[in-house]
């Protein structure tokens, strides 16, 4: 995943994505869709781009963008770590039992 030129992930429905965390971690440049919890680990145009699910014409765009964009990809490899450290383990579970004492 470190070595890839981009991390793509077209899918219809995720949670809190465990291969979106680990490609934030290595670093990778992420294009995935904008559904579930990818908002809240991909900030568009930040660490990553996201495009409505199953556009393939705006899927194939953000790749071809990314791939020819040096200093968007460096940003992205830049912020992925920074992004994945937010999610510990210790926030996790914190937030979670904060939920559940709501609840």
């Amino acid at each position: 995943i470190r070595a890839a030129d981009a991390f793509v992930l077209n899918t219809g429905y995720e949670g809190l994505s465990h291969q979106i965390l680990e490609a934030l971690a290595l670093g990778a440049p992420i294009v995935t869709t904008n559904i579930g919890g990818h908002p809240e680990l991909i900030r568009n145009g930040e660490n990553g781009l996201l495009v409505p699910y199953d556009d393939r014409d705006e899927l194939k765009k953000a790749v071809v963008r990314l791939l020819r964009d040096d200093e968007l990809k460096a940003r992205f490899v830049a912020e992925g770590p920074k992004t994945a450290r937010l999610f510990t383990e210790e926030r996790m579970l914190g937030d979670s039992v904060s939920l559940i004492n709501k609840v």
